[in-house]
């Protein structure tokens, strides 16, 4: 028998979608990572349903991570927190109005997210987006595709964010086949896909998606980046001259050949001081400094979509972080695009303490706190 929730939460998730609270022509944009609690402590990182309850200035929530493209259950890892059941990720879409972007990867040391061929890689980009995507139309909660899972149930996220944080092979014809699976749908429902890139241009991990590779159809797939400004000198935020030079880049090399002004870039910032390792701390520059000398540079460039934050742990212990910089994104605008480049360094390391996945060797996954992982995140 149909159930009165199945069929309440199958309307929900079929309504044609104006209501995502990303705005593709607006600078106003506040993105942040949520699911690995960063901030280490056992109480640190709130469920995500409290956040898309109060957090009112956050118009974009990334779920951070999944960690397995073959075991897309307990491939989920979210550290101490539950997963976001079927119910709350539509009530954070459809009630509180925000735009939830499943994050793919995040700072994994081994090839999970390489792929033998492309052929792999886009049966790979078709089992996620079946498993997390909008359900087959229909009044009851979907049955998967054979083999597949359905891990928030009838719930379908809004786009996946690409973060790879070491050189994967094939991630181009992955990469293509998840912007033909999101472009396919009927419902008439935008969906995004997005990708976390370091701030030396290009990055080394992601260039093949950026750059199209030997893949020319992979270029200009992706929605809009968050740039990662901190880790990275001298491209980084711990010099203003540099961060500016290094988003000119990003907006002349990337963005300005996504064409019609198509290839947003937000700016990525840690939200305090302990989001990144000893060795990089001088790349975090507090809310007030960022909202004085970083934003009104930022706006110059007309592909600024806004500022993405890692991640909520680290915001919720500094509180004084996001509200001058939400008051200086103001109302969005945008400027205009440049054609100056720069070159900038290769990529550094750093270490952080963070929640780590990792597989035992019986299967599954536990998570553990350690400074094994490079580049924070």
């Amino acid at each position: 028998m149909k159930s009165t929730l199945a069929l309440s939460l199958w309307l929900l998730s079929s309504i044609p979608f104006g209501r995502a609270a990303y705005k593709p022509s607006s600078s106003n944009n506040v993105a942040v990572y949520w699911g690995q609690n960063s901030a280490g402590g056992a109480k640190t990182q709130r469920p995500l349903i409290d956040i898309c309850r109060s957090e009112r200035n956050i118009d974009i929530i990334l779920l951070s991570f999944l960690v397995s493209p073959t075991d897309l259950d307990r491939g989920l890892n979210f550290a101490n927190s539950d997963r976001p059941t079927e119910q709350e990720i539509i009530e954070c879409q459809t009630k509180h109005n925000k735009t939830l972007l499943l994050s793919l990867g995040g700072a994994a040391t081994d090839n999970t997210w390489s792929f033998a061929s492309p052929s792999q890689a886009a049966e790979a980009a078709r089992r996620i987006w079946a498993a997390f995507g909008p359900p087959p139309p229909g009044p009851t909660s979907p049955s998967p595709p054979s083999g597949g899972v359905r891990p928030f149930g009838s719930a379908a996220v809004d786009g996946l964010d690409l973060d790879f944080e070491a050189p994967y092979a094939n991630i181009q014809a992955f990469a293509r086949e998840l912007r033909a699976r999101m472009d396919a749908g009927a419902s008439g429902r935008r969906f995004y896909l997005s990708a976390a890139p370091q701030c030396p241009f290009p990055d080394a991990n992601l260039a093949p998606v950026l750059q199209g590779g030997d893949d020319a159809a992979a270029a200009g797939v992706l929605d809009f980046l968050f740039v990662q400004f901190y880790n990275n000198a001298p491209c980084d935020l711990r010099t203003p001259a540099g961060f500016r030079e290094s988003l000119r880049t990003w907006d002349a090399q990337w963005a300005g050949k996504a064409g019609d002004g198509k290839g947003r870039i937000f700016v990525g910032v840690p939200g305090a001081a302990t989001a990144i390792g000893p060795a990089n701390r001088a790349s975090y520059v507090d809310g007030a400094a960022l909202a004085a000398g970083y934003v009104d540079a930022a706006r110059a460039f007309r592909s600024f979509a806004g500022v993405m934050v890692w991640d909520m742990s680290q915001l919720d212990g500094n509180a004084a972080f996001l509200p001058p910089i939400v008051s200086a994104l103001g109302d969005g605008g945008g400027g205009e695009t440049t054609t100056t480049t720069t070159t900038t360094p290769s990529q550094t390391s750093a270490f952080i303490s963070r929640v780590v996945p990792t597989r035992p060797a019986s299967g599954g996954w536990y998570r553990v706190y350690g400074d094994i992982h490079r580049h924070a995140k």
